[in-house]
């Protein structure tokens, strides 16, 4: 009997374990003025030197559209950046490739439409997850990072923030 319990205890520990850590990345990942002005920079920078735009105060979202992480997030986030893709004040981080979401259309031409499948060979991780990066004052101010657990709830603050 104390094998058995003593194994069942073992089991309950890891299983508690692996619990606690799913939960722990499956947290909310709204942060607010986490990232010094070195991000902002580097994301800048980027933009200029290998896309020839200039990040400045007239932008105040940044959106990244990527096939990481949870699959049904990304292709409901494709729909939210059709929605806001004629928004003069964002520009678009594509990196998605078609295999998840349909990239027809993002077809169509847009000045502030980025189509970059490279970016994750950069050093700037922060672009490699689908997220919106809002930006006042030529810093980053709010980073939303879609999670399947708060996604209706990221969602809401996205349509409320203007």
């Amino acid at each position: 009997m104390k094998k058995v319990s003593l194994h069942s205890g073992c089991l309950n520990l890891i299983t508690s374990i692996l619990f606690a850590v799913i939960i722990y990345s499956c947290t909310s990942n709204t942060k607010t003025n986490i990232y010094v002005k070195d991000d902002y920079r580097a994301i800048s920078n980027y933009l200029l030197q290998t896309h020839k735009i200039n990040l400045n105060d007239s932008i105040d979202k940044l959106f990244v559209l990527t096939e990481n992480g949870c699959h049904s997030c990304n292709k409901k986030f494709s729909e939210l950046v059709l929605e806001n893709i004629n928004n003069d004040k964002s520009i678009f981080i594509i990196t998605a490739t078609g295999e998840q979401i349909d990239m027809t259309p993002f077809e169509i031409k847009h000045n502030n439409v980025i189509k970059d499948r490279h970016i994750t060979d950069t050093a700037l991780n922060i672009l490699n997850e689908t997220k919106i990066i809002y930006f006042k004052n030529n810093k980053i101010d709010t980073i939303i990072t879609l999670n399947a657990l708060q996604l209706e709830k990221q969602f809401e603050i996205i349509h409320n923030r203007k």
